[in-house]
């Protein structure tokens, strides 16, 4: 058997140029979207004259505005304040739960442990898109609509929500990981 330095290299530039050639796409849409921060308006293909270069975009985000459509302007870092709520609050109650769910499974033996880890594999596999209707409707009755506090509840439901949704597969990663462990 030999080496990986002695072995001969013979298809090496073929690999190289399929690589190239399947992300020739997501190059082209990155290459897009950069194009189209630097333009009055979006571009979506590679014409010359849909380009009028501007620098407009980038001052507003600078300025802490992003440009919406009719002209709305929105605080970009108001935005992102609320999205890093929303990731913490996520990755806080998914990494606390499928720890201890993973824990759990490795560790204990149990009647219907195999039929649970089944469950957690096809619940993951369960679209999330396929839920909107019942989230909705868990929403409307399980919060009070007090304008004064929508805003509140909105964030700790957004962050209930999407963790229910990630929350199978972490338990499944969880639990491998126990596994492993002497």
């Amino acid at each position: 058997m030999r080496d990986v330095e002695t072995r001969p290299r013979r298809n090496e530039w073929f690999i190289i140029v399929a690589i190239i050639l399947v992300s020739l796409p997501l190059i082209l849409g990155f290459l897009l979207l950069i194009l189209s921060s630097f333009s009055e308006d979006m571009i979506t293909n590679l014409s010359p004259n849909s380009f009028r270069p501007t620098i407009e975009n980038w001052i507003n985000v600078f300025q802490g505005k992003l440009a919406i459509t009719g002209g709305i302007r929105q605080n970009i870092l108001k935005i992102t304040f609320n999205t890093l709520i929303v990731a913490l609050g996520v990755s806080g109650i998914v990494t606390l739960i499928s720890t201890l769910a993973g824990y759990s499974l490795s560790r204990m033996k149990f009647q219907g442990r195999k039929l649970m880890m089944l469950l957690l594999l096809m619940l993951h596999a369960f679209p999330g898109v396929a839920l909107i209707v019942g989230v909705y409707l868990f929403y409307r009755l399980t919060f009070p609509q007090d304008p004064s506090m929508v805003r509140l509840y909105s964030f700790f439901y957004v962050v209930l929500a999407r963790a229910a949704l990630e929350i199978p597969m972490s338990v499944w990663l969880m639990k491998g990981f126990f596994d492993t462990i002497p």
